[in-house]
Formats: structure tokens, sequence, C-alpha cells
């Protein structure tokens, strides 16, 4: 291969390499040339040069950056760049740059490379440039909506929520005449909650007076969820000359507003709207689901009030009471006051033989709430020790998920069955001290469910025992003492308003002769 020829195919390969990264680039690139003050001379552009800026090349070419690109009030920058680019250092920064519509945001890097100026003391590099206007734009109406929505965000009422968002809407997507309409509980229209005014009127036959029924075009766009531009409409009217954006609310509502002139709405005010209708959504859920709270709990101490039984709640760990009723003093015999600054002191009350178990069954909730597997309900019995007299009270607690699924409340329910226990001990005593034998039976399968000592004592087996026999065990068959003939006589027993009388056989443990025994039946 001949030099000549190892030049030309060199030369070819630097033809592509400049092909590819200044010709056929689809950024803005500017060759230039650093002259002996170190200024940068426009030497060459490319065509992305010249469809980005809106400068023909002979426009450019030959003056100094300075002069064509550089917006007045940033040549300070731009000296600290251009100080940095001639000493040869690479530089990638983003600057406001001129351009034939106006100034616009550009990231530029300085690429130096070998001319062959060396020995001429002057050096070539390229700029290339890329249009970040708009992302800077977004980025800065992002940040300003994210500050703006503060009021959105910390909203009590649905009403504070719409005002804040219309306000949003004016004051960083510089739209007008925002109008908010909320949804009806059957969502069956949009009645309007926040109307704009004087300002300018919304298009496309919205009517920001009015009701928005099935069939309009922006309940269309309510129901669909999806944010929707309308063209502005031809007619006479100047206020018909704006586009108009609807953004749904997530079944809470609509929100319309318009363009200020005849321009239109832009893809980075329509990305800044989809947010706003985040954080508005999310501010009308949180505010939805505290009044929904604010109601539960509203009627929770209705109840809670108006029943003898204590009601509390609690957060998860028992931290913290946030409610019990004022029977807690009838049943506990301590104040109120006492359980709200000590949420547990209510195990200090039980007896001492049932504390360390009341306690014990307070923990396992807390632990398994604490470990994701928390069950439906938790229940016990316990003795207290009120004003020297124990007594008896049945606890129930239910754990509550909040929207999330987490458990973060436990409801709990004491009653107290002192007097339920007091009763149960009178019938054990008369059940089983008495000379006659007395047999229990579920009124609706006749099953034997109890039997006292006597009856126990009459057929030699312990109560276990005959239980576990059933009526069909001790009962001869053969004799026609089945279970069939008992459930007919249960029914008789039933339907009548007093006792029943009949004759029963039954066999004992010995095997001895059948015993006869008359039945004296009452419904209870």
């Amino acid at each position: 291969m001949t030099e000549r020829t190892e030049y030309e195919r060199r030369l070819e390969q630097e033809r592509d390499r400049r092909s590819i990264l200044f010709e056929n680039n689809p950024d803005p690139v500017v060759r230039v040339r650093f002259d002996e003050d170190d200024e940068p001379i426009i030497r060459e552009v490319n065509p992305a040069f010249e469809a980005v800026f809106g400068f023909a090349a002979e426009e450019v070419v030959g003056s100094t950056v300075a002069e064509k690109l550089v917006p007045e009030d940033v040549h300070d920058d731009f000296d600290r760049f251009r100080r940095q680019a001639a000493s040869g250092d690479r530089v990638d920064a983003t600057a406001p740059r001129q351009t034939a519509s106006g100034i616009r945001e550009f990231l530029f890097n300085v690429i130096h490379f070998d001319a062959g100026q060396a020995e001429s003391g002057v050096a070539d590099a390229y700029v290339w440039y890329t249009d970040v206007t708009e992302r800077k734009r977004r980025e800065r109406m992002v940040r300003s909506l994210h500050e703006s929505t503060e009021a959105v965000q910390t909203a009590e009422t649905t009403q504070a929520v719409y005002e804040a968002t219309t306000d949003a809407i004016r004051d960083v997507l510089d739209l007008t005449a925002p109008t908010c309409w909320r949804a009806t509980e059957d969502g069956s229209e949009l009645t309007p909650v926040v109307r704009s005014g004087s300002e300018r009127g919304l298009t496309a036959g919205l009517d920001r007076s009015g009701v928005i029924e099935p069939g309009s075009v922006p309940y269309d766009a309510y129901q669909d969820e999806a944010l929707r531009v309308i063209e502005p409409d031809t007619g006479p009217s100047e206020e018909q000359s704006a586009e108009t954006v609807l953004i749904p609310l997530d079944g809470h509502g609509l929100v319309a507003a318009a363009t200020p002139g005849p321009d239109q709405i832009d893809a980075v005010t329509l990305d800044a709207a989809r947010i706003l209708a985040r954080h508005a959504t999310t501010a009308l859920d949180r505010v939805q689901q505290a009044q929904e709270r604010r109601e539960s709990e509203r009627r929770f101490r209705l109840i809670a009030e108006h029943i003898d039984e204590i009601v509390y709640l609690t957060t998860a760990d028992f931290s913290e009471m946030l409610y019990i009723n004022p029977v807690y003093e009838e049943i506990y015999g301590r104040p109120v006051e006492e359980i709200y600054e000590e949420p547990t002191s209510f195990i200090n009350i039980a007896h001492p033989d049932d504390r360390a178990r009341y306690e014990a069954d307070i923990q396992r909730l807390i632990d398994d709430v604490a470990a994701g597997e928390p069950q439906d309900t938790y229940e016990g019995q316990y003795r207290i020790d009120r004003d020297g007299e124990t007594r008896w009270v049945t606890v129930t607690r239910f754990p509550i998920t909040n929207e999330r699924g987490d458990v973060d409340r436990v409801v709990g329910r004491v009653e107290d069955i002192t007097e339920r226990k007091r009763r149960e001990r009178e019938y054990e005593q008369i059940f089983n001290g008495v000379t006659d034998s007395i047999t229990v039976h579920d009124p609706e399968t006749t099953e034997l469910v109890d039997v006292n000592e006597t009856f126990c004592d009459m057929l030699g087996y312990d109560r276990e025992e005959i239980l576990e026999m059933g009526v069909t065990g001790f009962s001869p068959a053969d004799q026609g003492y089945t279970m069939d003939r008992a459930k007919e006589f249960v029914e008789t027993v039933l339907d009548a308003d007093g006792p029943r009388q009949t004759e029963w056989a039954v066999e004992t443990s010995e095997g001895a002769p059948l015993a006869r025994c008359e039945r004296d039946e009452y419904r209870t």
C-alpha cells in the first residue's frame, strides 16, 4: 500500500467519523476555534444547529459565541466556561443560550480535537448542545408543584382540597378558569364546588355554574378516569378560543381549566396536571378516610356510652388508651383518668391468682400483631379485686386493621359476669344436691348434655361415661326405649305450657335388672 493510498484511507475514515459526530448528529454541534485571546469563534455548525437554534450557518459563522449565542445576563458564567475550555479542559455544563425563537436551556459539552493548529497558537473544539429546556421546565414545574401542594396535603376538608387544587392549577400550571366538581355519592352527576368567577369561560359546553350529567364530554372524562384535552369551539365568542383540560380525580370528581390564550396545552403542563391530580386524589382519600373514621368513632362512642359493658379502643401495643367508656369506673372501681395515663393499669386490679395470666394474654396479642399473625378475637375470664370484693369479668379483644391492612388498633369489650357466676354456682349446688336424678338434653337434637350426681350414682357410671354413652347407651331399646321415642317426648315437652311426666327404663352398669323411673320433664 502506497503512502498516498494510506493517506486517502485515513482521510476517508476521518470523514466518516466527522459525518457521524458532526453532520448527522441529531443534536446541535458547533465547531469553534479559540484565537490568541481565547475567544471561541464559530467556524461551522451542523444542520441540527440550524434547526434547533433557528439560525442559518451564514448568520453565525465568523462571529464569537458570546456575540451570537450568549444572553447578556449570563456573560460572567460564559467567561468562566470560556477560560476553562481554552485551557484544554473538558467542559460539561448547563446554561441558557439565545435562539431565534428566544432563550432556551442547553446542556453543552466542549470536546477538543487536533486541527493541526498547535504551532500557530490556536485550538479547535466541538461544542455539543442538548436542548433541555422542556426537561428543565418540567423539573421546575414539578418542584413548584410539590411546594404548592402542601396546602392540598394538609387540607382537613374536601372543600379545602378542591380550593387548594384550583390554586395550584392557576399558580403553577398557569391555566385559567380552574373549576372543580364533586361527584355525588352514587356518581350519577357532578356538582360544582369551586367556581372560577369572572375568569375566562370554559369551552366544549362546560357550564361552570351548573351540574355535569352523564352523556357529556366532562362526565365521560370523569367516568373514564382519563385526562382529556378539548379543542376550542369554533365560534365568534372570544371565551371559546382556548383549549380546556379535564382532570379526573379518581372517582372523587373533576377539575377543568383553560389556557390563558390560543396556545395549546403542552406535554409538560399535562404531566404536571397528572401529578397534581395524584396529589389531590391522595388528599381526598385521606380526608374521606378521616371523616369516615370520625363518624365511626362518633357512633362507637354513642353506643359505648349507653351500654353496661366496658368498651375501649387502644393502640395495638397497648401503649395508648384512645377511648374507654365511663362504665370502667363502675366495674373496676377506678377512675378512667388512671387508665388514660397508664393503659395497662387494669392488670394491677386483677386477682393475684389471675394477674399473671391476664398480663400474658395481653402480651400474646401484642406479640401476634407484631409478628403479623393476629387472631380474629382474644378471650379470657379473670377475677378482679374491687373495694375488697372479688368479681368476675369476661374480656374479648378484637384486633382492627387500617386501610393498609395493618393492625393498629384493638377494640376491647369487658363484661361483669359476677352475677352469672353466682347463679352458676347456685345451679350446680341445686343440681348436684337434690336426691332426684336429673338429665339435661339439647332441645334440638335431644342429645344428652348434662347429668347430676344422683343419676350417676343410680347407673353406676361417672358423668363423662354417661355423656359419651348417650340416651341409647343406657336405655333398653328392645323394650321400646329408643332415641326416636326420647325425641318425641322432648318435642311434646317443648310444645307444652307445663311439665310432662313419663316412665323410662334404664340399665345399670352392673347388669342389674332394668330399673324403671318416672320422668318429670320441664322446658327451660
